[in-house]
């Protein structure tokens, strides 16, 4: 589940609590082209006793006008990615949920 902290600071940006979409994936790259070039708010990652990161959590700012995004990995290699949004970007949301899924079936 998503942080309260990040959610606390989605209601601080844009004064509402916000809508939240959930997406699972087995391969990161296509989350990690959505993400990079966004603003990132906060970041946390775990290691492992021989150095290796098992988890990382990522809270960016997507789109400055109602849209942050959570994405999180484990060391079961799953990620999980929540759209965080305000009600008048649902259909950015929409949009871009359903390209992702497109991409991912092909």
């Amino acid at each position: 589940m998503i942080p309260q902290h990040c959610i606390d600071k989605f209601k601080e940006t844009f004064n509402v609590y916000p809508f939240i979409v959930e997406l699972d994936f087995t391969d990161d790259s296509l989350v990690t082209k959505l993400l990079k070039k966004s603003l990132v708010k906060w970041v946390y990652s775990k290691t492992n006793e021989i150095k290796q990161i098992i988890q990382t959590e990522k809270l960016v700012e997507y789109d400055s006008s109602g849209i942050f995004m959570y994405y999180k990995t484990d060391d079961n290699l799953t990620f999980k990615l929540f759209i965080l949004h305000t009600y008048d970007r649902q259909s950015v949301v929409d949009f871009t949920v359903h390209n992702i899924l497109k991409t991912l079936k092909k």
